[in-house]
């Protein structure tokens, strides 16, 4: 086994890619609007500015997702009331039961993955990926 941990991170993200994209066709999302959902879900509101430097895109292509999104009933678009060139977005009602199907549908997912192995196996596994992530 001579690969590294981030040839092992590509190999899984392209194999979790396939449930992703199920969802996503599922719910007519493109990959931009359904990341940027599921960037949400951490929080009720948040600026689009803070949005597109933790997904590391520009402030623009961040505006398009959220017009994309809002016509499509999913958010809510507010001004923010100390900074007037700052957009809040917020789930819709819509949007909020969008999540809660989207976070279903990978739960369900993770669950047949891990149906495979013990829950010692899961614990080490989700331990272990933290790490990564915290070091990184």
């Amino acid at each position: 086994m001579n690969e590294t941990i981030f040839d092992l991170l590509d190999y899984l993200r392209e194999k979790s890619e396939v449930y992703d994209l199920a969802i996503r066709k599922k719910y007519n999302l493109n990959e931009s609007d359904y990341f940027f959902f599921i960037a949400l879900k951490k929080c009720d509101c948040i600026n689009s500015c803070i949005m597109a430097k933790g997904m590391g895109i520009s402030l623009s292509r961040v505006s398009r997702i959220i017009d994309n999104l809002v016509k499509k009933g999913l958010l809510f678009r507010t001004t923010d009331e100390k900074d007037r060139r700052s957009i809040k977005v917020k789930l819709s009602p819509s949007g909020v039961q969008l999540l809660i199907k989207i976070n279903t549908e990978r739960s369900n997912a993770e669950s047949k993955l891990f149906q495979q192995l013990d829950q010692a196996n899961v614990k080490t596994i989700k331990q272990s990926v933290q790490k990564l992530i915290d070091l990184l």
